[in-house]
């Protein structure tokens, strides 16, 4: 399901609101729903409500902001789609949750960045500081530092040097 505020991004922020009993339903993808989490996090009463239920208060924490956060040369749009990107491979190959080696993650990058942005794909990467598979692995391996991803013993970030070429795979639109 795309977002219904930018339809680009893949929704995974749900909000239901009943106000006199008419119901409204929004889905935002990560960016779009940023300034809603900020606020449920910042919000007492949600921080009471989930302590009270034994939910951890660190489920509203983004690792992906986080991990840019900690790592200047990217955006947090770029963890974000790293993150759309492992949840794509996964859906494509089994639909289970498995482990996704670097070369189906950099292929499944592929296919999502030329979805969402088309002739644009390279442009739009290298606003977030992506301009090379590198960059991917470079990630991907900051949220395995901070938990968000698991990795195997033979899991290396080596393993994205050098999947595609960039102006190979992401063709700029000529005039």
């Amino acid at each position: 399901m795309r977002c219904d505020q930018c339809n680009q991004n893949d929704a995974t922020i749900f909000i239901t609101q009943i106000v006199d009993g008419q119901t409204t339903k929004m889905a935002l993808c990560a960016t779009c729903g940023e300034p809603f989490t900020q606020a449920a996090a910042a919000a007492p009463e949600v921080r009471e409500y989930l302590q009270g239920r034994r939910v951890p208060v660190s489920s509203l924490v983004d690792v992906y902001a986080q991990g840019a956060d900690h790592d200047a040369r990217y955006t947090k749009e770029a963890f974000w789609f790293v993150r759309d990107g492992v949840d794509h491979s996964v859906r494509s190959h089994s639909g289970a949750s498995r482990h996704v080696t670097a070369h189906e993650l950099l292929e499944s990058l592929r296919v999502l960045a030329l979805e969402r942005y088309g002739s644009n794909a390279r442009e739009q990467l290298g606003s977030w500081g992506v301009t090379r598979c590198e960059d991917f692995g470079e990630i991907v391996f900051a949220l395995i530092d901070k938990g968000a991803f698991g990795k195997r013993p033979e899991d290396r970030k080596e393993d994205f040097d050098n999947g595609y070429d960039f102006a190979s795979v992401f063709p700029v639109a000529t005039p």
